[in-house]
């Protein structure tokens, strides 16, 4: 994987969002990362600008792109891209010249299947971040109320009352809850699971295998042997098969779903699979 090759520019919509996935991308590879490197990474001694830039106070002007561009090793089809982009979001309301820089988008802009997905800044919080997904079952839990205090506590306080209140308000502009008819308590829709598959940067996966895992550590030490069960395996094998293997554990996890259709959930769980190389396969 090259420098940030994960991140496809053709799934935006939006430049700023563009720039701040492109800016925590670094951070969840390096979490000593900050503006001030940042800024200093693209030549730029005062960070003001970057600040500016991100927070939308300012619109990114083409050196900026062009330096982002050459730090990131983008084509220069995708730098065409970002910088019509830019164009794009600085002319504001709908008129001839936008639908003119929107045709010339769609010329360069990579399709993904027949729909566009945008990878926007939402989708790769969503990703990234564990307690979305955990939040979203907890919806599922019996007792469940449509509290962040409660939910705070539900986690264990990992998750702050205000943190809580913003990862739902993500998930309702994902469309992947809503309120119910009595417009008093979240609920799941019926939206199907927000897959992006390839075009999902790495990274944002890698930041919450991350998390899960640093989470099954805190399980290790803090819970009981009743309320956790941590296992490990090791074993000789041919590296050819190892697909064999990796399908198991698919179909493991699969069957492991359908079992989760009761009204009376009174818990979320966490299942981990780890399998990799322990040894060299080149020696």
């Amino acid at each position: 994987m090259g420098p940030l090759t994960d991140l496809n520019v053709f799934e935006f919509n939006n430049i700023y969002e563009l720039l701040n996935v492109h800016f925590n991308l670094k951070k969840i590879k390096n979490p000593k990362y900050s503006l001030r490197s940042y800024a200093r990474q693209l030549g730029y001694k005062n960070p003001s600008l970057i600040s500016d830039v991100l927070n939308q106070k300012r619109r990114p002007n083409s050196k900026l792109l062009k330096r982002i561009s050459d730090q990131s090793k983008w084509t220069e089809q995708q730098l065409r891209y970002v910088e019509g982009l830019n164009l794009l979001n600085s002319i504001g309301k709908v008129n001839n010249k936008t639908e003119v820089v929107q045709k010339y988008l769609d010329s360069i802009q990579t399709k993904v299947n027949n729909n566009k997905i945008y990878l926007t800044l939402d989708i790769f919080n969503y990703i990234s971040e564990w307690q979305h997904l955990v939040i979203l079952e907890l919806l599922e839990l019996k007792d469940f109320k449509n509290d962040p205090n409660w939910i705070s506590k539900k986690l264990n306080n990992l998750v702050s009352p205000e943190k809580v209140s913003i990862t739902l308000e993500r998930m309702e502009r994902l469309k992947l809850i809503k309120k119910n008819k009595n417009n008093a308590k979240w609920i799941k829709t019926k939206k199907l699971p927000l897959w992006i598959g390839d075009t999902l940067p790495s990274l944002a996966i890698q930041n919450f295998h991350s998390q899960m895992i640093e989470l099954g550590l805190q399980a290790l030490k803090l819970k009981s042997q009743k309320e956790r069960d941590i296992r490990g395996t090791t074993f000789s094998f041919e590296k050819s098969k190892m697909n064999i293997v990796t399908d198991l554990v698919k179909d493991f996890h699969e069957k492991l779903l359908l079992l989760n259709d009761s009204s009376q959930n009174d818990c979320v769980l966490q299942l981990n699979t780890q399998l990799f190389l322990l040894t060299n396969p080149s020696n």
